[in-house]
């Protein structure tokens, strides 16, 4: 399997991007950018935004948007790349600091990291899930699934001692893709669950079952 640090290292940028920021200057001015993206698709959805709202709302001239973005396609690709990238930060970080804690203490870091990154802009994450097309985001999804798999079975590895199961990696396969869907049902119907301990509790709870289940 790939290494975690690989799958977790920082995601280059779109290529179709026109060219990659070199200066901090350059880089501020791509960074706003993508913020002025992520209120306009808040704001009209995907298929009203267009380069110009989007350059407006950043207040640079589309000239310069389309200095590093050959089209409202690679900007929103790069955006979700931003996500993901900051995504999988947060569930590196929380499975390193509870990594040599008991299992049931490390399940509950994961299933509160994984809730965490639904909640952050739920608007937003709706909007990059629903109305951008497939075409544009599977290949960000895939990187997603694979490289949060790939910290969940590091983890499991690590407390395998304790686990009925002994297919690791489908059952880190399991466990992202169970949790992930009930949070983003929660997303789409029961955004009240999102701020919930108990939406945690029983998604642990859920988890550890499925881990520790007898055979």
């Amino acid at each position: 399997m790939e290494s975690v640090q690989s799958l977790t290292a920082p995601l280059p940028l779109n290529r179709t991007a026109r060219r990659a920021p070199q200066q901090d200057r350059a880089r501020q001015r791509v960074e706003r950018l993508l913020d002025a993206a992520a209120d306009v698709l808040r704001e009209v959805g995907y298929a009203k935004a267009t380069t110009n709202r989007i350059a407006k709302a950043a207040g640079v001239p589309i000239g310069s948007l389309y200095q590093y973005f050959d089209s409202k396609e690679a900007l929103v690709a790069d955006l979700i790349e931003r996500r993901v990238a900051r995504q999988l930060e947060r569930l590196r970080l929380e499975i390193d600091g509870h990594g040599k804690r008991n299992l049931a203490e490390t399940v509950a870091a994961v299933v509160r990291a994984l809730i965490a990154i639904h909640r952050q802009d739920p608007d937003l994450q709706r909007i990059l899930a629903e109305e951008v097309p497939r075409s544009g985001r599977l290949k960000n999804q895939r990187t997603t699934d694979i490289a949060a798999i790939g910290l969940i079975q590091e983890f499991l590895e690590g407390h395998r001692a304790q686990l009925t199961i002994a297919d690791l990696p489908t059952a880190a396969f399991v466990v992202m893709h169970a949790v992930e869907a009930i949070v983003l049902q929660a997303v789409n119907y029961r955004r009240d669950l999102l701020s919930s301990v108990r939406l945690e509790a029983e998604a642990t709870r859920l988890v550890l079952a499925y881990l520790t289940a007898s055979a």
